[in-house]
């Protein structure tokens, strides 16, 4: 195990494929404040509810970018091994920015709206698993938040480094993820099926991406040192294969145009 990084070791990674995850420090100060720790409710077609718990990132004052799947699902396969099927959007949302290991340093803001494009909600691709939160209280401005980037092809994006906080849940043999606790990695993507960022992973709690790190963000540093996320967590089949869909022109433009906008509102 890695254990701690402190501020000397952040952000230094320029190596391919992923390092092993360390557990973060200083989760009230940016760049690791604008990570957020989820939990979502879904109700079943049989009314059952279910909690389930995820990751997310401010890219606005009162908006949260996640995965699709952590706002709309269509089916879950339960631990006892029952396929859920939900069909529906989450009744709601909490979302807590720079949370760790039981404290949440600025507190909980709820989901008054949630979104995806129709290649999630209606076809399941995971091309498209990315979906947005609007928050009830303008909680990235205590925490921070990071613009975005949309597109790259392949050889760029393999050039770049990339960064990720996130919060495992998953049991993964080793009892170690809780979903209370903020992990870090960094290192390059090995590969781009699709619109996806794919990374060759190795079986393993700190090796391996697990439930509860989908909706996390990954992001690089621009020409101008500008952090910008530009994929999000959303696949693995927790041995050897996890995959993030970047960002997209037409997602992109709908977050400028229509999701921030509307989040600030004339109050703002």
């Amino acid at each position: 195990w890695a254990g701690l990084y402190g501020e000397g070791q952040n952000e230094v990674g320029h190596h391919r494929t992923f390092n092993t995850m360390e557990l973060a420090n200083s989760p009230d100060t940016f760049p690791r404040s604008a990570a957020c720790r989820l939990r979502m409710q879904f109700t079943d077609t049989s009314n059952n509810q279910w909690v389930f718990v995820g990751s997310g990132h401010m890219i606005d004052a009162e908006t949260v970018i996640t995965a699709g799947h952590c706002v709309y699902t269509s089916t879950f396969v339960d631990s006892g091994g029952t396929t859920r099927t939900v069909n529906d959007w989450a009744d709601w949302v909490q979302v807590f920015p720079g949370s760790h290991q039981g404290t949440d340093n600025w507190g909980r803001a709820d989901s008054t709206w949630v979104g995806a494009f129709t290649g999630w909600s209606e076809d399941g691709d995971w091309d498209w698993d990315i979906g947005v939160i609007r928050v009830s209280r303008a909680v990235g401005m205590l925490s921070g938040w990071m613009p975005w980037a949309w597109g790259g092809g392949c050889s760029w994006v393999q050039d770049q480094a990339y960064y990720n906080f996130s919060f495992p849940a998953e049991f993964c043999g080793g009892a170690l993820h809780n979903g209370a606790d903020m992990y870090y990695m960094d290192g390059q993507f090995d590969s781009c099926p699709g619109n996806q960022l794919h990374i060759d992973t190795t079986a393993g709690c700190l090796t391996a991406v697990w439930g509860g790190q989908s909706g996390s963000a990954f992001y690089y540093k621009d020409d101008d040192d500008v952090r910008r996320v530009h994929a999000i967590t959303s696949n693995s089949n927790r041995t050897t294969s996890a995959n993030a869909p970047k960002i997209w022109e037409n997602m992109s433009d709908w977050i400028a145009d229509t999701v921030i906008p509307t989040a600030r509102g004339s109050a703002f």
